[in-house]
């Protein structure tokens, strides 16, 4: 495991959107319908959100990026609380104003 999600300000719930986890897994088939079975219960769903920090927040984002790029790791997820993510990719910084923006993409297992 890797370190926990640092002490920054906690994604804006604003526009955001979470599928449920499918563990679905389909195979096509020489001929007939789809074959479809669950391939497990433990899988995570890709989830998208944004942060709204300072610099020095934001320092510490892409400290924890660093250091935990292929690592799961104990995230405070806006709406379902204390769970693990994992990195899907980079985080994508940008500026407005005062603060920085954000945007995350992470694998979430809860």
């Amino acid at each position: 495991m890797g370190d926990p999600w640092p002490d920054v300000r906690k994604p804006l719930r604003e526009g955001w959107q979470g599928p449920a986890p499918d563990g679905v897994r389909r195979s096509t088939m020489d001929d007939g319908t789809t074959k479809k079975r669950v391939a497990s219960s433990a899988i995570g769903a890709v989830e998208a959100f944004t942060l709204k920090l300072t610099d020095s927040e934001a320092a510490l984002v892409r400290a924890h990026w660093d250091g935990n790029k292929a690592l799961r790791f104990a995230f405070p997820h806006p709406v379902w609380g204390a769970v693990e993510a994992e990195y899907d990719s980079p985080p994508v910084f940008s500026e407005k104003g005062l603060f920085r923006f954000v945007q995350l993409r992470l694998e979430i297992f809860s």
